[in-house]
């Protein structure tokens, strides 16, 4: 009896070594800059310190930021001794005027992957092609392949056109509509070469509700299979009730290597006009 206990415990410690878990955690951080009081929502170090403690309360290995004006920013609310990061590739000076509502000086809303330096990586790509404009009015996507026991797993980081969260009427739809074949595309062919798959950030798109059209093209490919794996339905910081518009979508290939999904929104507390973003972090817990 002694024998077998010592037995099934070995097997249990071997199981538990070669097991794998990796938290996601996609965020867009409106207006995110380095310097106090800049940009379309200026901050003061104590909005920076509520920033850093909900990044290490979430405790992700991997974070897809969304709307950061540089590396520095992050580096603000991030160690980087800890982490490393990779920006899209856009010059900066494409997004000067002022602000909408507060009426300061726009800054730069890139994506930005931010990835801890325990976890090797073996490719970066910057994903111009998400910028059908080709003038650099768009956001880029950033891909990052992360390995996983020695299993090579890209991870895309996108933030699309504003402006279509449904239907499909208007310039704003007609830009989205255009970035989504190139995206389902790319993911297509990096399935094809045999990497698991994880697209994931702001979409702009209510991507859960049913039938909704740009959902139905990236599902389209049945090998494929991107599907839904994040939280879904009703956003935690939406106001009204109103479906979420940031995701992480998984490949059939993704899939059938996850042994459990632990899925949700970290949201909140107080008045609307005191949050640290207008979009509550996107959190999946992958378990291999």
């Amino acid at each position: 009896m002694r024998d077998i206990f010592f037995a099934v415990s070995a097997a249990l410690l071997a199981s538990q070594a070669h097991a794998e878990q990796l938290t996601v955690a996609s965020w867009n951080l409106e207006h995110f800059t380095e310097e106090d009081g800049m940009g379309c929502k200026p901050r003061s170090q104590a909005h920076y310190d509520e920033i850093r403690n909900i990044i290490n309360a979430v405790d992700a290995n991997v974070w897809l930021f969304q709307e950061v004006d540089t590396v520095g920013s992050l580096a603000r609310v991030m160690d980087t001794s800890t982490w490393q990061f990779q920006m899209e590739n856009r010059p900066d000076h494409l997004q000067a005027g002022k602000c909408a509502n507060e009426g300061g000086e726009r800054t730069m809303q890139r994506t930005v992957t931010a990835v801890k330096r325990r976890i090797p990586i073996s490719d970066t790509r910057d994903l111009s092609f998400v910028d059908v404009t080709g003038n650099g009015g768009l956001r880029h996507g950033v891909s990052v392949t992360a390995m996983l026991n020695s299993q090579p797993v890209e991870i895309v980081n996108v933030h699309l056109k504003a402006g279509c969260q449904d239907g499909s009427e208007g310039d704003a739809c007609t830009t989205l509509f255009q970035q989504i074949p190139y995206l389902a595309a790319y993911a297509r062919e990096q399935d094809k070469g045999g990497v698991p798959i994880l697209i994931g950030g702001d979409f702009n798109r209510r991507l859960s509700e049913p039938g909704d059209a740009v959902m139905n093209t990236l599902s389209f490919n049945a090998a494929l299979g991107l599907r839904v794996i994040s939280h879904s339905g009703a956003s935690k910081c939406s106001l009204r009730g109103e479906e979420a518009i940031d995701y992480q979508l998984a490949s059939n290939a993704l899939a059938d290597l996850t042994r459990d999904v632990d899925a949700y929104e970290h949201a909140f507390t107080g008045p609307f006009e005191n949050w640290p973003s207008d979009h509550c972090p996107n959190v999946v817990r992958y378990s291999f």
